[in-house]
């Protein structure tokens, strides 16, 4: 693109009527993965389907596309009940100013009182984005509880910002963020919380008998 993309997203806040600019708000459980989903960006049955998809990769005219903010939360719960207050907070903000500033997808249902939180938001004009510098403090922090990430505004940094799409540029690589194992991710963010481990399917088990191992291995250098 030949510009700054943090401070392209900074100029065109904020945006009530659209302004060129979608917001997509996704929440995803992927193994080891920190980035968004690169599905979103190759051609497939699954991709076809995917709002992001039909905006760059599958479109005639497509859009450029940067990756705003991954938040890290310390369950499921958390992930999925977040999700629906962004989108709580979404759905009034386009109803209020008549827009299609976010793109509306189906999430799980937060509380009424947190539907109505996250309405207030958008009645007192509380952006859901704050843009910061690089070393301010980030909000949501790391292994973020469900208050956390139902307070509103995010930040966003130069480093979050990273560009996934660029139209000038389509066949460029992109990078994506993976651990391979849960001892990387917890040298980055630190040791997750107990509540990290736990899910209806029992999915995250092979996660949490890594994670014991680890602080037997770690209790065994002492």
């Amino acid at each position: 693109m030949g510009i700054d993309v943090f401070e392209t997203l900074k100029s065109l806040e904020p945006v009530p009527n659209g302004a060129g600019m979608e917001d997509y708000i996704g929440s995803y459980c992927g193994p080891g993965r920190s980035s968004v989903r690169p599905s979103h960006f190759i051609p497939a049955e699954t991709a076809s389907h995917s709002h992001i998809f039909k905006r760059t990769v599958g479109s005639e005219d497509p859009d450029f596309c940067a990756e705003k903010k991954i938040v890290l939360c310390d369950s499921t719960y958390t992930k999925e009940i977040g999700e629906g207050f962004l989108l709580a907070y979404a759905q009034k903000y386009n109803r209020m100013h008549d827009t299609h500033r976010y793109i509306i997808t189906e999430t799980a249902t937060p509380s009424a009182e947190l539907i109505q939180k996250a309405q207030q938001y958008v009645i007192d004009e509380v952006p859901m984005f704050r843009y910061i510098k690089d070393g301010d403090r980030s909000h949501p922090p790391r292994w973020a509880t469900l208050d956390q990430v139902t307070t509103l505004p995010y930040t966003v940094s130069p480093k979050n910002v990273i560009l996934r799409f660029d139209p000038e540029h389509p066949d460029e690589k992109r990078y994506y963020k993976t651990f391979k194992n849960l001892g990387r991710l917890v040298e980055e963010f630190g040791d997750p919380p107990p509540s990290y481990f736990v899910t209806m399917d029992n999915s995250r088990e092979r996660f949490r008998l890594e994670f014991e191992q680890l602080i037997r291995q770690a209790g065994n250098q002492y």
